[in-house]
């Protein structure tokens, strides 16, 4: 395994879970971070080219260029995206393309700022831990080479993760033919394969590293159900997963 991200890869993690993140929001938190219309891009050489569109309450993200937005936050390099995404300082040149681009900036700070608040909060830290590590496994699935092998293991079909009792907090995990996705919410079709945790405490503790799979197994704290093979090959990825998470490239 790579002993350090690969810093395009990590600009995808960081970039995307980040924007994709802002679009789980609740609508009054992002009401309150920024309540007017913008389109704020990401983009950097050779690395992300996204977006997050915000209109009073709602956020829209996508993973494609787009020819207009409110602003462009320009990175020299991917590094420098996946540093300042993780809480570190580095070089970003906004490029605007509307008079209102000052606020679009304004926005992003603000918006960023309530995801990492709305992680603070008991009422949406789990679930939001959980759809952030489903989102960043998908990019690191797609663009790291030594995830992408081990990923090529697990049969085709969706996982399904969730917290017992907690229907708000669920998500999936889908290897299909159009390739790697993820998402908020239950799947749209039957999971193959379903991994339950017993409360919000054994979610965050094993999402966060603080217990391995193999401990969480042990002493209960999860459930496995359904094509078990599918979720045993996606445990070691989530080391992986965790180093792009984990901190400042």
């Amino acid at each position: 395994m790579p002993a350090k991200p690969d810093p395009v890869v990590h600009a995808y993690v960081r970039a995307h879970a980040t924007l994709r993140l802002i679009a789980e929001l609740p609508p009054d938190l992002i009401r309150e971070a920024y309540a007017k219309r913008a389109t704020i891009q990401l983009l950097t050489p050779g690395g992300p080219k996204c977006s997050i569109s915000v209109n009073n309450g709602t956020a829209t993200f996508s993973a494609t260029r787009r020819f207009f937005p409110t602003v462009s936050l320009w990175f020299p390099r991917p590094a420098h995206m996946a540093t300042l995404l993780s809480g570190g300082k580095a070089p970003v040149v906004p490029v605007p393309s509307s008079p209102r681009f000052l606020g679009a900036v304004s926005a992003f700070r603000a918006l960023s700022g309530a995801v990492q608040a709305a992680f603070q909060n008991p009422a949406h830290g789990v679930r939001l831990l959980l759809m952030g590590t489903l989102f960043a496994l998908e990019e690191v699935a797609v663009h790291d080479a030594y995830v992408a092998a081990r990923v090529a293991r697990i049969p085709a079909g969706t996982i399904g993760v969730s917290v017992e009792n907690e229907p708000e907090i669920q998500g999936w995990f889908r290897k299909g033919a159009a390739g790697i996705s993820s998402g908020a919410g239950a799947p749209d079709t039957e999971p193959n394969a379903e991994l339950v945790f017993v409360d919000r405490e054994s979610a965050e503790a094993l999402l966060t590293g603080k217990i391995s799979a193999a401990l969480s197994l042990a002493e209960r704290r999860v459930r496995l159900y359904g094509r078990l093979p599918m979720i045993q090959n996606l445990f070691p990825v989530l080391d992986r997963v965790a180093s792009y998470m984990g901190g400042q490239s």
